[in-house]
């Protein structure tokens, strides 16, 4: 199985049947090294993480993730003094998510001014920044007034800087898709473009409403934040919770990126499941590869396509999400809610009609009800004249806060 999905560059099947050996690392290109410790670093096996980092570093090659990578397994092993160099190196070769690693490992080594200056350069945009924000500022009530003025900001500007991105947040993203089971409601959503690829788990930011709380009155900002990634991380600013949560993606994309361009067959193109390898979906697929090099399926048939079904964990949160690019308005994402039998208890559709020709992002949500055994993602394009593009494809599980708000 390893030989299998090795062989087709899907490493985050493959490691899970069992570990490239040094000799097959050295073996491997510098983009399947990077891949490799992607994924590692999702599934926080920090030793495959260092071999495959040092593997990068001794070709010169991804300088600034493999300092990242190493800089992630030193803080895990609580090496703060090395982490900090380390990240300090992936910053400076330009890694858009190392300030904030920077800032944690600052405050797990008692450099409190420090942290609140890396936590403060973390990138715009980047799914970590509210939190880095965040985290800087209850460190910065904490200063006395010599070091606050050391760190270069105050409490007003981080308050600031903490509405811009919650409203940036909510501006920027469609609500998600409700059912009637569920409050508060999540309201926007960003994922790491980085990662969700990759396997293993990834950071998942999402906002959502508390409808107990008065949305008319400004609170003071509260961030709370464990030691366990496993845990999410909040930030409260009024009515609103932010939250990081790493997840792990249900779906693979992963080997759409590997075919070449108008190849017909699609071998475990949702790649859920072992026995999904041999697989084989309707040839009425293609794959196309746009400007930037990114790879897409296009199905230009009356076709389905199913992911396997994928169990699922009693009152747990899913969200799907997925690009569509269709004139025509033919094609869809939905999913299906199965029992034990496999039969289908609920489906919904989530992609909403697109005249555009352009691709347009669509999210779902739900929480799973204790007759839903399993899900599975369904992807339809019905007969006519025109073609279907789908990209992107996303399933995770989200561990979530309480019905009233609170973790």
């Amino acid at each position: 199985h390893y030989q299998a999905y090795a062989a087709q560059r899907i490493w985050s099947r493959a490691i899970e049947f069992r570990e490239p050996s040094n000799m097959e690392l050295d073996e491997l290109g510098d983009h399947d090294l990077f891949r490799i410790a992607h994924v590692a670093e999702g599934n926080q096996n920090w030793e495959l993480v260092v071999r495959a980092a040092d593997r990068l570093l001794a070709r010169n090659s991804w300088i600034a993730d493999a300092h990242y990578f190493m800089g992630r397994a030193e803080f895990a092993h609580k090496r703060h003094e090395a982490s900090i160099t380390l990240f300090e190196q992936a910053i400076n070769g330009g890694h858009a998510d190392a300030a904030y690693f920077l800032g944690i490992a600052h405050t797990e080594a008692g450099n409190f001014v420090r942290a609140i200056q890396a936590f403060q350069s973390t990138r715009p945009g980047s799914v970590y920044r509210p939190f880095a924000l965040g985290a800087a500022y209850e460190i910065h009530k904490t200063l006395s007034k010599s070091d606050r003025a050391q760190t270069g900001t105050s409490i007003i500007e981080l308050e600031n800087n903490l509405d811009s991105e919650i409203d940036h947040l909510h501006q920027s993203k469609r609500p998600l898709h409700m059912n009637r089971y569920r409050a508060p409601s999540p309201i926007a959503f960003k994922y790491s473009q980085a990662k969700y690829n990759a396997g293993g788990r990834f950071p998942l930011l999402l906002l959502w409403e508390d409808g107990e709380a008065p949305s008319g009155e400004q609170e003071t900002p509260t961030f709370t934040r464990s030691g366990d990634e496993s845990i999410a991380m909040e930030l409260r600013v009024a009515n609103f919770i932010c939250q990081l949560q790493w997840v792990e993606n249900l779906v693979s994309w992963e080997i759409v990126e590997q075919l070449k361009e108008g190849e017909e067959s699609i071998p475990g193109w949702i790649d859920t499941a072992r026995d999904w390898f041999r697989l084989r979906p309707d040839h009425a697929t293609r794959i196309h590869t746009a400007e930037n090099g990114n790879k897409s399926v296009a199905i230009d048939k009356l076709t389905w396509l199913y992911s396997v079904p994928i169990s699922v964990q009693i009152n747990s949160g899913y969200l799907i999400s997925g690009r569509t690019k269709d004139s025509s308005s033919q094609g869809g994402i939905g999913w299906q809610w199965l029992n034990s039998s496999e039969r289908v208890l609920h489906e919904s559709r989530i992609s909403e009609p697109n005249r555009s020709g352009e691709w347009k992002q669509h999210a779902g949500y739900m929480r799973s009800q204790p007759q839903f055994d399993a899900v599975r993602i369904h992807l339809e394009a019905p007969r006519h004249s025109g073609t279907v593009g789908f990209d992107d494809i996303l399933l995770v599980r989200i561990d979530e806060p309480s019905h009233n708000g609170n973790q």
